[in-house]
C-alpha cells in the first residue's frame, strides 16, 4: 500500500470529499501520460473546508497536524514518513510585497482558488479519493484550460499576465524555468508580460532567485535562458547597465555545455559581466557574489574561474612553436589548475564555452595529459618517510619545500620521476631547517 492509499484509508468519506489533489502533481501526471515521465513529487492538497474548521478535523482522527501557515489557510498533516500540505480553498488581494497577500478570503470556490494561481498547467485539481487510479482523467477539473496548454507545450498565465507578475515577480522566472524543465513555449502574452513587468525583479529576494536558477542551470535547454535574455529579465536580475541580448545572442549558450552548475554559474556571471562595462573585475565578482548567495562549492569554483582566465588566455596566446620551456608552462598551469581541486579537462571545456578561441589549446592538453605526467606533490615516487630518511633529520614543515623543489624539477622533466633520479636530485638541493 502507497503512502497516499494510506492516508485516505485514514480519512472518513465526509473528510475525504473535501480534498482535492492541485498543482504541479496533476501536471507531471498528465506528462506522464503523454510520455515525458517525470517523478510524482510531493502532492499538494486544496479543501474546501476554512482553516480552523480543517485543523480540528484532522486533529480528532488523531493525527500529528502542525499549523505552518494557518493566517493563510495551510496546515501540514503527516502519515508515515509522509507529509501532506493542506491550504483551505482562498482567494486573495493586494500584494504590497510583492509576494505575499495583504488580504486572504476563505469559503470561496474550488475555481476561484484555482484563479489565483501562476499557470494554467498548475491550475489543475482532481477530487482526492480519485488521485490513486490509474487514471484522473475522467475527474479532472481544468476552468482554464490548463491541460490543453500541457498538451500543446504552452506556458499561459491564469487569467491577465500583468496581475500575476506583479502579485509575484518571480512567477516570470519560473515561467523561464518551466520552459526549460518541461521543453515548454511561453505564450506570447505571457512573454510580453514579462517584458513589461522585468524590473519587479529586482523586489524578490536573492534567495529565492538563486533557487529557481539552479532549477533552471541544471536543465540542458536554453529556452528559459534565451527567454530571460529576449525580455529583458537577465538584464535586471544582474542590474546590467547596458543589455546583455546582443552579447549573448553572438555566443553559444551554457545550457548546450556539459557542465556542472557551478560551472554555468561561472559562466552565467561572466558574460553578464561583459555585456556592460564592468570596471574592475574583482570589486564587481565581489559585489555580485555578495548578492547572490550561492553554496560555498559553487562560490569556490566561480572565484578559481575566474582567478584563471588571465592564465588560460596567456597560455593560448603562446603556445607556438611549442618549445620545451612552453610545455614546463603547460603542465605547470595544469597543476596549479589540480591543486585548486579542478579537473584540468573540464576546466579547459568551460573556458572553451566562453572563449572559442581556446579550442586550440585542447588538443595539446590532451596529448599532455595522456602521458599521465606527475602534476602534484603526491604524484612524486619519492615519499616524505623517504626524504626524511635522506636527509637523517626530524620532521618538520621543510619537507614540503623540498617536495616543491622536486615536484618543479618533474614537471620541467617527467620521466626524472623516478626513485633514482629523485634522489640524486636530492643531494643538489640546499636544504634549510
Amino acid at each position: 500500500m502507497n503512502t497516499l492509499d494510506l492516508f485516505l484509508k485514514k480519512l472518513p468519506a465526509s473528510l475525504r470529499d473535501q480534498l482535492y489533489g492541485v498543482g504541479g502533481a496533476i501536471r507531471d501526471h498528465i506528462l506522464s501520460k503523454q510520455g515525458q515521465i517525470r517523478p510524482l513529487g510531493d502532492i499538494d492538497l486544496a479543501c474546501s473546508l476554512p482553516p480552523h474548521a480543517m485543523l480540528g478535523a484532522f486533529e480528532q482522527l488523531g493525527m500529528k497536524v502542525i499549523p505552518t501557515g494557518l493566517k493563510h489557510g495551510t496546515i501540514t498533516v503527516l502519515c508515515g514518513d509522509s507529509k501532506y500540505e493542506i491550504t483551505s480553498f482562498r482567494s486573495e488581494k493586494g500584494y504590497s510585497d510583492f509576494r505575499h497577500p495583504d488580504e486572504v478570503v476563505f469559503n470561496v470556490t474550488l475555481e476561484e482558488d484555482l484563479s489565483r494561481r501562476d499557470f494554467t498547467m498548475n491550475a489543475l485539481a482532481i477530487p482526492l479519493a480519485h488521485m490513486p487510479n490509474e487514471s484522473w482523467n475522467p475527474f479532472l477539473i481544468d476552468p482554464f484550460g490548463g491541460r490543453e496548454d500541457i498538451h500543446q507545450k504552452v506556458i499561459r498565465c491564469v487569467g491577465e499576465p500583468n496581475e500575476r507578475f506583479t502579485e509575484d515577480p518571480l512567477r516570470m522566472l519560473r515561467a523561464c524555468r518551466f520552459a526549460s524543465q518541461l521543453d515548454f513555449e511561453i505564450h506570447s502574452l505571457t512573454l510580453e508580460a514579462v517584458a513589461i513587468k522585468a524590473d519587479l525583479i529586482r523586489h524578490v529576494s536573492r534567495e529565492r532567485i538563486v533557487d529557481e536558477f539552479n532549477k533552471l542551470l541544471v536543465t540542458n535547454s536554453a529556452r528559459g535562458l534565451e527567454a530571460a535574455i529576449q525580455t529583458g529579465l537577465l538584464d535586471e536580475i544582474f542590474e546590467s547597465k547596458s543589455s546583455c541580448r546582443s552579447y549573448f545572442k553572438e555566443r553559444p549558450f551554457i545550457m548546450k555545455a556539459s557542465c556542472s552548475i557551478g560551472e554555468r554559474w561561472y559562466l552565467l556571471i561572466d558574460w553578464a559581466m561583459k555585456a556592460h562595462d564592468r570596471g574592475s573585475l574583482e570589486s564587481n565578482l565581489n559585489q555580485v557574489l555578495t548578492k547572490f548567495p550561492l553554496a560555498n562549492r559553487e562560490r569556490d569554483l566561480i572565484c578559481s574561474l575566474f582567478d584563471s582566465q588571465k592564465m588560460v588566455t596567456a597560455i593560448s596566446q603562446d603556445i607556438s612553436p611549442l618549445t620545451e620551456e612552453k610545455m614546463y608552462t603547460l603542465r605547470l598551469n595544469l597543476s596549479q589548475i589540480k591543486q585548486q581541486g579542478l579537473d584540468p579537462m573540464c576546466f579547459l571545456r568551460v573556458h572553451s564555452v566562453a572563449n572559442p578561441s581556446l579550442s586550440d589549446l585542447e588538443f595539446i592538453w590532451v596529448k599532455v595529459l595522456s602521458t599521465n605526467p606527475p602534476l602534484l606533490i603526491k604524484d612524486l615516487v619519492l615519499k616524505p618517510s623517504e626524504i626524511i630518511e635522506f636527509y637523517k633529520l626530524t620532521p618538520g614543515s621543510w619537507i614540503r619545500s623540498v617536495q616543491e623543489y622536486l615536484l618543479d624539477h618533474v614537471l620541467r622533466n617527467p620521466p626524472e620521476n623516478t626513485q633514482s633520479a629523485l634522489r640524486n636530485h636530492l643531494s643538489k638541493y640546499d636544504i634549510k631547517v
